[in-house]
């Protein structure tokens, strides 16, 4: 069995405990590209060459942002795999098949799953009366 990048593996209600905090940081994501897609639109007045510079120095910072919130994220696990709609992946062991427990915007909480090849599509939903399919490690 080979192990995710990630090196980390969640059980349903470890994905669920750190859901909050994750979809906090996706939202703050969110909103740091929307700031973005505005910033590029608008264009500030005055000589056109100062101007460029200040929106390029802006964006620069807002990416900074984002690649910093992505870098927290991945560091605790989980993986981000859509920002509008946001979609979170928890890679986990379920019978001792990598899967990943996953998220999807306007979900209360974690309650799917799918298998690493099936991705979105192959979801199924998570049998919390049988937690023994799932397995903690670290």
């Amino acid at each position: 069995m080979s192990e995710l990048k990630t090196g980390r593996y969640f059980t349903p209600n470890e994905a669920n405990e750190l859901l909050p905090e994750v979809v906090g940081r996706l939202d703050a994501i969110g909103k740091r590209l929307r700031e973005a897609r505005e910033l590029a639109r608008k264009v500030p007045a005055g000589d056109a060459a100062e101007a460029e510079a200040v929106v390029r120095a802006q964006l620069h910072q807002l990416q900074k942002e984002v690649e910093g919130l992505l870098d927290q994220i991945n560091a605790a696990g989980v993986l981000v795999k859509g920002v509008a709609p946001g979609l979170l992946d928890f890679p986990a062991l379920r019978n001792g098949q990598e899967v990943f427990l996953c998220w999807r915007e306007g979900e209360g909480r974690v309650e799917n799953w799918h298998p690493i090849h099936t991705g979105f599509t192959g979801r199924k939903e998570v049998d919390f009366e049988d937690f023994g399919v799932w397995e903690w490690c670290h």
